[in-house]
């Protein structure tokens, strides 16, 4: 039996793609044992490493409020604060602290106060899960161990190094693909353009560890989608399991 594991990149409500991703692996009688992510990947790969299906998942998603902010709202002035993401992951999340989690979890976080990206496997779990998905210039940073951070994709939207020693199998994740057209035929505010220079900005890093899975699942077609937008994410469900359903192997053995 191998020790399959799954690497989930950031990128706000695109990341439910991921979840489709996971329901088609459970398909195929294949169930990660070893995750890590990045912001939105990083909540997936936490609440799917305490037992909670990808369908459950999904609906959680829709429902918080940290993906219901629309770019209205990130137009104005001021920042928000986490208190509701925060409030959801205490309600959903029944550990804790990392090493009580059934399944191991590493997560990036961007510690902006000492301007490096760091792997969190261990101790509290809230905190990190938080500091992950800190979107800068959208929320506050999160204070933690004296310092204070924000997103992990600032720095590492991959961490698939953190996983290497643990896995025989690695599967990554990527829903924001460098080469997908900017979506036509509609006004773009001004925050899908900050997105996207953001993206192209940080998908080179990407890439270049892509080697480093066995199944590199590189979703097409989730440029039209915002990363604060929730209500396609049944539609981004749907993607990322036929699009991982089309890719997979038929090779990879069931997990441990």
């Amino acid at each position: 039996m191998q020790k399959i594991g799954i690497v989930l990149s950031g990128g706000g409500t695109r990341a439910i793609a991921h979840l489709g991703v996971l329901h088609a692996l459970e398909e195929r009688g294949i169930r990660p044992t070893v995750l890590a992510g990045t912001s939105a990947g990083a909540l997936i790969a936490a609440l799917y490493a305490a037992g909670l299906p990808p369908e459950q998942i999904r609906d959680l998603f829709r429902e918080t409020a940290y993906f219901g902010i629309s770019y209205f709202h990130v137009g104005r002035p001021g920042i928000f604060n986490m208190d509701a993401l925060r409030a959801g992951l205490e309600k959903y999340l029944p550990f804790q602290q990392f090493e009580d989690l059934p399944h191991r979890l590493f997560v990036a976080a961007t510690n902006l106060t000492e301007a490096k990206s760091e792997i969190i496997s261990s101790g509290a779990l809230i905190e990190p899960l938080l500091a992950s998905s800190c979107v800068p210039g959208v929320f506050e940073p999160i204070v933690y161990r004296n310092s204070e951070w924000v997103d992990g994709g600032v720095l590492n939207n991959f961490p698939v190094e953190a996983i290497l020693p643990h896995c025989d199998y690695i599967i990554g994740s990527h829903v924001n693909r460098q080469n997908d057209p900017m979506p036509t035929g509609r006004s773009l505010h001004k925050a899908h353009i900050l997105e996207r220079c953001f993206h192209l900005a940080i998908a080179r890093s990407v890439y270049e560890k892509a080697h480093l899975c066995h199944v590199f699942l590189d979703h097409p077609g989730l440029s039209d989608f915002g990363i604060f937008e929730s209500k396609d994410a049944d539609k981004l469900f749907q993607l990322g399991h036929e699009f991982c359903t089309r890719s997979l192997p038929s090779t990879i053995l069931s997990a441990e």
